[in-house]
């Protein structure tokens, strides 16, 4: 069985330091910022205008949505997506197949397995692993 490769796509537009570490079969759209020491994992899709900030961990199959921002030394757990123009601030952790809202701003941690909406972000309901989050 031959070994699979996936590419990994970068907008020109992107702005990714050399310092950060881009996983493969991720996609930068244009735009999207990667910030210093900033890891994001493999499989991932980073869209237009979303912001990692330093130090931030984005791991494997998570999603920002165009215009989310990421504050220095946050954690998005694997399949977690980040909703449009959602702020998440420094330090914050987020776990695993968690949603955040649309225009949240999460200045808490927040567990696995949730949907979490508002400013402050709050959990409003558990979510199955795997559930769809459109």
């Amino acid at each position: 069985m031959p070994l699979l490769r996936f590419a990994t796509l970068i907008d020109p537009e992107a702005v990714v330091a050399r310092s950060a570490e881009i996983g493969e079969g991720t996609i930068l759209m244009a735009r999207a910022t990667v910030a210093p020491q900033a890891r994001v994992g493999r499989h991932v899709v980073i869209y237009t205008g979303a912001i990692i900030e330093h130090d931030s961990i984005v791991d494997d199959f998570a999603s920002l949505a165009p215009g989310a921002v990421l504050g220095g030394g946050v954690k998005v757990g694997e399949a977690s997506f980040i909703g449009l123009g959602a702020m998440v601030s420094h330090g914050v952790s987020i776990g695993c197949d968690t949603v955040v809202g649309m225009a949240s701003g999460v200045t808490q941690d927040l567990p696995a397995n949730v949907v979490a909406v508002g400013t402050p972000a709050h959990v409003i309901r558990t979510r199955s692993r795997g559930e769809t989050f459109l």
